[in-house]
Formats: C-alpha cells, sequence, structure tokens
C-alpha cells in the first residue's frame, strides 16, 4: 500500500476497505489492530478519507488529531445499534447507502436513507 500512495500526487487519495478502522457500532473498541497497521500508513501520505462497511449501519467518524475521514456504509442488511463515541460526528442504524461525489476540488459524502432522504452530508474541500 505505502508504494502505491507514497509516490503518488493524486489530488485525491481515496481508501475503501471492509472493516472500519473507526466504529461507532458493534466493533467499537475492537478495531486498534486494523488501525494500528493502516492508520499511519493513511496519516503519512495524506489519504482524504477511508470508506468501509462490515458495520451495519451508517458512520462518519473523525478522531481529533487525524487527518483522514472515517465514513462507513453497511447498512444495506440488518441493522444494528450505533452510539455517539468521542470520535463520531454522525451514525445512525437505518437502512441506506453513502452516496460519493468527486470533482476536482470538492469531495461530498451524503448517507442517503431507503426512502431516498439524505440523512447527513459532509464536504472535503480543496483548492
Amino acid at each position: 500500500m505505502e508504494q502505491k500512495l507514497e509516490p503518488s500526487n493524486a489530488k485525491w487519495k481515496i481508501i475503501v476497505g471492509h472493516h472500519p478502522l473507526y466504529s461507532s457500532g458493534k466493533r467499537y473498541g475492537k478495531t486498534a489492530d486494523i488501525r494500528g497497521v493502516l492508520e499511519p500508513i493513511f496519516e503519512k501520505n495524506n489519504v482524504d478519507a477511508y470508506f468501509a462497511g462490515h458495520e451495519h449501519d451508517l458512520q462518519y467518524n473523525q478522531p481529533k488529531g487525524t487527518t483522514v475521514q472515517h465514513f462507513v456504509s453497511g447498512a444495506g442488511s440488518e441493522l444494528r445499534k450505533v452510539a455517539q463515541r468521542p470520535f463520531t460526528r454522525f451514525a445512525e442504524a437505518t437502512a441506506g447507502v453513502a452516496s460519493v461525489s468527486v470533482s476536482s476540488n470538492a469531495l461530498l459524502v451524503q448517507f442517503i436513507s431507503g426512502a431516498n432522504e439524505v440523512l447527513y452530508q459532509y464536504s472535503i474541500h480543496k483548492d
């Protein structure tokens, strides 16, 4: 992963994986191992966003002192409870998806419910 990220001069660095590095749901407190391996690589290489599934809910997590935005979209199946954690900006146990739009200077993430309502949105902007 470092061999691909380090030399990259891409304006946007977005990683998609299965397991979240931070979870406000069932796996809260159980992601330290994967986070310990991947987070230093992401931070060192200026990754903008990490998208994961695995949890059965919708989440946006941003821990203090980190620059990577963490999004979880796994609410297409059985739903599980979520809670507010110190790093949670949005978490909801509602059926839905994450919609992502990227342009040259903005990345927009929208969590959309099964009833087609925008539940939450967040934008990252670059010059």
